[in-house]
């Protein structure tokens, strides 16, 4: 993608006929650009310890960059359900706050949904939620689910 964004930038920026011309990324290779930005900033992280038991090393490697984009949604979808779900077991909910919740989740209605963030029982869930986050923030880098994040 890039390969030809730097010459269409050269030709532009040497004609002036093209003065109001801007070369930009379509969109499809705006998203690939934005998930290889977020594989460089988790670089490190103990991602790829983590997906090495799903993907390939060289399927890894593209997915990291934005390559291989579908997988790329996918496998961040998927660790972000790993995620919750872990915090998840370290919150205690009390059985009202869990049958609200889904409640919420399982309504068609659309608004209990918009307006989710007015419920009490929902702002308790969700410090809850932050807490437990926080908590193993602190616990420090390797967690007791046996992912390092030595590279």
């Amino acid at each position: 993608m890039l390969c030809y964004f730097r010459p269409a930038q050269e030709i532009i920026s040497n004609n002036p006929e093209f003065k109001d011309v801007v070369v930009r990324l379509g969109g499809f290779h705006m998203l690939m650009s934005y998930m290889g930005s977020i594989g460089t900033i988790m670089a490190g992280s103990g991602l790829k310890e983590l997906f090495q038991s799903i993907y390939e090393l060289n399927t890894f490697d593209k997915l990291m960059s934005g390559h291989s984009y579908a997988r790329a949604v996918g496998s961040r979808g998927l660790t972000h359900r790993v995620l919750a779900q872990f915090i998840m077991e370290t919150v205690s909910f009390s059985d009202e706050e869990k049958a609200v919740i889904e409640s919420m989740l399982t309504s068609i209605d659309k608004n209990a949904l918009l307006k989710a963030d007015e419920n009490e029982v929902v702002q308790v869930f969700t410090t809850k939620f932050k807490r437990a986050v926080q908590k193993l923030e602190r616990r420090g880098q390797s967690l007791s689910c046996g992912c390092s994040t030595s590279t």
